[in-house]
């Protein structure tokens, strides 16, 4: 799914084509191709979705306001060797928590933890949890 720079990098690219073929602009139509080539390598590269094995695991499951919460995150490479550019993203409350995923080879397992905010009192709604490809 192509992000809103990713749709200005093709619009802007076949705007450049159209208008350097069609005016004579050698230099525009090339730009122009060199935008359209640059989207195209994006969406192949992120066309593919990771394999991951994903467990969440919150410790403890009950605090005091103030006192320490931990949100563990253990990836695992179910196919093939990940590429760079994984984060996720965990949503506590209305904060989002983005973390970065390094490489992983198949069957490797990468463990994640966090701090969770646990300034005011009150139940703390986890989730959900993504797993975005980004720019490498």
């Amino acid at each position: 799914m192509l992000s809103p720079t990713g749709w200005g990098a093709l619009v802007g690219g076949a705007a450049l084509t159209g208008v350097g073929y069609g005016f004579g602009y050698t230099e525009a139509a090339v730009l122009g191709l060199a935008g359209l080539l640059a989207v195209a390598v994006a969406l192949l590269w992120t066309g593919r979705a990771p394999r991951l094995a994903v467990r969440r695991r919150v410790t403890p499951r009950k605090v005091a306001r103030g006192d320490r919460a931990e949100g563990t995150v253990v990836l695992t490479s179910a196919q093939g060797r990940t590429r760079r550019g994984l984060e996720l993203t965990d949503m506590c409350g209305d904060t989002p928590l983005t973390l970065h995923v390094p490489p992983l080879a198949q069957g490797a397992a990468h463990t994640v933890r966090y701090a969770l905010p646990t300034e005011r009192r009150g139940r703390i709604t986890l989730g959900p949890l993504r797993l975005e490809r980004t720019d490498p």
